[in-house]
């Protein structure tokens, strides 16, 4: 018995490809394949997906970016029910990281063809995170980039670089371990934020690990060398970086902090409980090769 694919769109995602592709899954999937659902406020994907996914042979396809992955993974976890993705947000850092492509038609194929792996995904606090979590600056500005009216790549630039100057650092400590003067820390499954910025560059979300990456807060002229390491996939061997990997840990900052998980704003904390839950969520994807990543 042929699937039945369930399309949740993000209409507010970053992309205007989400426009025009109710009419290019009519066009391309038989009327009796698909079923397509849009999401009308916080947390609706997680509703919809929850539905589908109790009902046999349904792949719940996300449309949008690693908010709307996340939202949508929150329901699939511990299922059998597949997710395929059809990137269309700002960063797309769980979709790059999977090789998935851009280009529409690609990735209709690429989910017709249904070919999965089984991905790990991180426990932190009373949530889940498919890419990554992080604390301090990157949240600050994940706070900021939401609240903007523009979307992509160079908007989250702009805004990283024009904040700066104010950023302050924070102490952490992991364990036994402290960490002094740390800008921004990520909790990473995969190896990178978005837009090929490979912070962990051998990250890879099958092998039941978490790097935690931390850097070191910079002076004004070292921001090229951290954007090179970063793009170049490079940054474990920058001076101001350290990557540390863990099954499990508990991190605490010295003062409340910003708080994103997979992008999304999620308020100040002062502690984070981080866990990896291995082969836990089916996602659809090319052929995963962890050397190639």
């Amino acid at each position: 018995m042929a699937p039945t694919f369930v399309f949740i769109i993000n209409p507010k995602s970053g992309s205007a490809k989400n426009k025009i592709l109710p009419a290019k899954i009519k066009s391309f999937f038989n009327s009796d394949q698909f079923i397509i659902e849009f999401t009308e406020f916080p947390k609706h994907a997680t509703i919809i997906a929850s539905k589908y996914a109790e009902i046999p042979n349904h792949i719940i396809i996300a449309i949008g970016g690693d908010g709307t992955i996340n939202e949508i993974a929150q329901a699939l976890v511990n299922t059998s029910t597949k997710m395929g993705i059809i990137p269309t947000g700002s960063g797309n850092g769980f979709a790059s990281h999977l090789k998935i492509p851009k280009n529409i038609d690609q990735c209709f194929k690429l989910i017709k063809n249904q070919h999965s792996i089984l991905s790990d995904v991180i426990q932190v606090n009373d949530s889940i995170s498919c890419n990554t979590a992080g604390l301090g600056f990157d949240a600050y500005v994940a706070k900021l980039f939401g609240n903007d009216g523009h979307r992509g790549f160079l908007s989250y630039m702009r805004l990283g670089l024009g904040k700066f100057k104010n950023s302050t650092a924070m102490n952490v400590t992991i364990g036994d371990a402290t960490f002094k003067n740390i800008l921004s820390l990520e909790i990473a499954n995969s190896n990178q934020l978005g837009n090929n910025a490979r912070i962990s560059p051998h990250s890879n979300v099958i092998d039941g690990i978490a790097e935690v990456v931390l850097l070191t807060k910079p002076k004004w002229f070292q921001i090229p060398s951290i954007l090179w390491a970063v793009f170049t996939g490079t940054f474990d061997h920058h001076r101001l970086g350290k990557i540390i990997s863990y099954q499990n840990g508990v991190i605490r900052v010295d003062k409340p902090t910003d708080f994103h998980i997979d992008g999304e704003y999620k308020g100040e904390v002062s502690q984070v409980k981080f866990e990896v839950l291995t082969k836990k969520l089916h996602v659809i994807c090319p052929e995963y090769n962890i050397h190639k990543i």
